[in-house]
Formats: structure tokens, sequence, C-alpha cells
């Protein structure tokens, strides 16, 4: 995964969706694969950490190129982020709520 100057591995998590190109609107939720050319939903999951943002905050640096042995095989930008941290400590606050209410 190449972003903005780093070059990072990363992996191919899931396919969430195949796009429609004219409307952007979700034709297909959860298909078993692409063809060369579709516009899809993916998710990654990164080797280490690296420092993006989402494209609409900082478009710069919510961009992105897939390559592999040096061919570019797709290009995106960044809609969400998820951090495993923040689901650590939603669910931290969510029990210290329950232990303030009793």
């Amino acid at each position: 995964l190449h972003i903005h100057s780093a070059i990072e591995e990363c992996t191919f998590f899931k396919l969430i969706a195949i796009l429609d190109k004219k409307t952007r609107q979700v034709k297909q939720k959860d298909p078993k694969f692409c063809k060369q050319g579709d516009s899809v939903v993916v998710r990654f999951k990164m080797h280490r950490s690296v420092c993006v943002e989402r494209y609409k905050d900082f478009s710069q640096m919510g961009r992105f190129m897939l390559r592999d042995q040096g061919n570019t095989i797709g290009i995106g930008i960044i809609n969400e982020l998820k951090w495993p941290e923040d689901k650590k400590k939603a669910e931290g606050a969510a029990e210290g709520a329950k232990a303030a209410g009793t």
C-alpha cells in the first residue's frame, strides 16, 4: 500500500460492496469477487501503524495506491478509519456507566 510517501504492507481483509460507477450507490453487498474496472469498498488490515486521514478531512492524506510486484492494482480514497483502541475505550466506558448506575 502506497500512501503519500510511505510504503507499507497490508492484508486484504474484506470485500464489503461493489458500487455503481455512475451513481456511486451500492450495487451489490458482500460480493464474493470483483472484476477489473469495478469500483469497490474494501477493508484492509495494516501490518504496522500508518499516519492517514479520511479523504473528506484532509484529501492529500486520504488517497492511496495499491501495488503488487511493481504493478498498480488499485487506487482509492479512505472513507473510514477503525481503531481497536476506540472499541476498548467504548467498552470500558459502558462498564463504568453500569457500575455507577448500581
